[in-house]
């Protein structure tokens, strides 16, 4: 997320904007939700735990953690600046075995399975950032665009 921090991913009625701090208490609260949990393979932390976590998805140089927003909402109060390229080169999800519904969507844009812990009930997967998957997605989102909000 490091390289991204700064980083907002533009869609026709979604934006998605990197986890900072001042989404914490609310995605805490989303977090509560047993169903949720299950969804996410995630386990509940406690309000200072999730701070720390999100400081540390914040400074890693291997994962992009953003955050989803209504774009009909947000888009009053920020300004939309100039596009960079998103630097990541592999996305990986890891999704709870019983949740066939993220596992197919993933599956439907190009993620293969990589691994599955029977241990974590969950599945890996990838998909590597390669300039087909570049130019197709680039297709499906020709509405979307990023913006770089600081730095």
């Amino acid at each position: 997320m490091k390289k991204n921090r700064f980083t907002q991913i533009l869609g026709k009625n979604v934006i998605l904007v990197p986890y900072k701090a001042e989404h914490v208490p609310k995605y805490h609260e989303w977090m509560k939700s047993p169903e949720l949990q299950l969804l996410t393979a995630s386990e509940p932390l406690s309000l200072s735990e999730e701070y720390e976590m999100q400081k540390s998805w914040l400074m890693d140089e291997d994962k992009c953690t953003f955050i989803i927003l209504e774009k009909s909402v947000f888009e009053n109060t920020r300004d939309e600046i100039g596009c960079e390229e998103l630097a990541v080169e592999k996305f990986q999800a890891k999704i709870n075995l019983d949740n066939n519904k993220s596992i197919s969507m993933f599956q439907k844009i190009g993620f293969a399975r990589v691994s599955e812990s029977a241990v974590f009930k969950e599945v890996t997967l990838e998909k590597c950032v390669d300039g087909n998957w570049k130019h197709w997605l680039m297709e499906q989102t020709q509405e979307s665009k990023c913006v770089q909000t600081g730095g």
